[in-house]
């Protein structure tokens, strides 16, 4: 079904490997280059995106929470210094 619709698997390992919560959000919030998710910034609140987010990176992907500043999910809240880790 991956392959047909041309988008990402959120549960390979290789997506797994290097999915970030700041970068997720900014993929819900503009959406994807393809065009093929539009992006839901005006139609989803910051905190909302946010759920998504963790959602896709903790519960879907199964990833740890983490931060290019090397913090946990506590320290990826606003004003932390934490960067997003880029997930092309």
């Amino acid at each position: 079904m991956v392959a047909q619709l041309g988008v990402r698997d959120l549960t390979a390992p290789e997506f797994r490997a290097r999915a970030r919560v700041e970068a997720v959000a900014i993929q819900v919030r503009t959406g994807s280059a393809n065009k093929l998710m539009p992006g839901f910034a005006g139609t989803l609140s910051e905190r909302e995106i946010d759920g998504v987010a963790r959602f896709v990176v903790t519960r879907l992907a199964g990833a740890t929470v983490v931060t290019t500043a090397g913090g946990s999910d506590a320290a990826a809240g606003p004003g932390s210094g934490a960067r997003p880790a880029v997930v092309d």
